[in-house]
């Protein structure tokens, strides 16, 4: 969980105790006889936080990909273990047409990547599948392979139903590298749209208390 979504968090708890006393309050106030700041700017806040902490999620939730790339990341990390463990016992890294059958590794559960390492690929379950294979046209500068010196191994899958493939590769020095992403970053203007808004109530809050402060202030004789 990143600070920004523990700042808004946050701001949305303070909002959601807040905005019920304040009205609370300022109904018994109503009922007393006693005149009250204008209040329209202290629910606009309270919506417009609300607003933008439901926006934040959408996005969030927009762009679950990041999640999804948690998969390559741990199962790159375990071929790792795994290739390092093979290579103390045989003095050679796991290659060629059954890879992962003789150093025994598969992936957990049904995984949205396909995994590549020396000649054999583990094929994706979930998601649409990826039509790729060591020995034929390869579209990427980092190709599978392995020796008695080193491997690098890849995960590649569309995790987003679009055309694009999110390509992960591990090498025996233990580099995780995002070669090609297929989770950028989305970028909405409706958060700027919010917090501008945000801001400008804040001020006019701010100014109309003031306002109410000074009419309250009894006149000099």
């Amino acid at each position: 969980m990143d600070i920004l979504l523990l700042i808004l968090l946050a701001i949305l708890a303070l909002a959601l105790i807040a905005a019920p006393i304040h009205f609370v309050v300022a109904l018994v106030r109503s009922r007393q006889g006693r005149r009250q700041p204008p209040l329209w700017s202290g629910l606009a806040l309270w919506l417009i936080v609300v607003g933008y902490v439901i926006v934040y999620f959408a996005g969030q939730m927009m762009s679950g990909s990041g999640t999804k790339q948690s998969e390559a990341k741990t199962n790159l990390g375990a071929i790792f273990t795994t290739q390092v463990a093979y290579f103390g016992e045989r003095n050679t890294y796991a290659g060629g047409p059954e890879a992962f059958s003789i150093m025994s590794w598969s992936p957990m559960g049904q995984p949205r990547y396909s995994y590549f390492c020396g000649e054999q690929v583990m094929a994706n379950v979930r998601g649409p599948a990826v039509a790729l294979r060591p020995g034929g046209d390869w579209p990427y500068p980092v190709k599978p392979a392995s020796s008695a010196t080193g491997f690098t191994c890849l995960a590649v899958g569309n995790i987003d139903n679009d055309p694009a493939l999110d390509v992960w590769v591990m090498s025996d020095s233990k580099q995780l590298v995002n070669l090609e992403n297929d989770n950028p970053k989305r970028k909405s203007i409706l958060p700027l749209v919010f917090t501008g808004l945000f801001a400008l109530l804040v001020a006019t809050a701010v100014l109309d208390i003031i306002a109410y402060r000074r009419r309250k202030k009894p006149t000099p004789a």
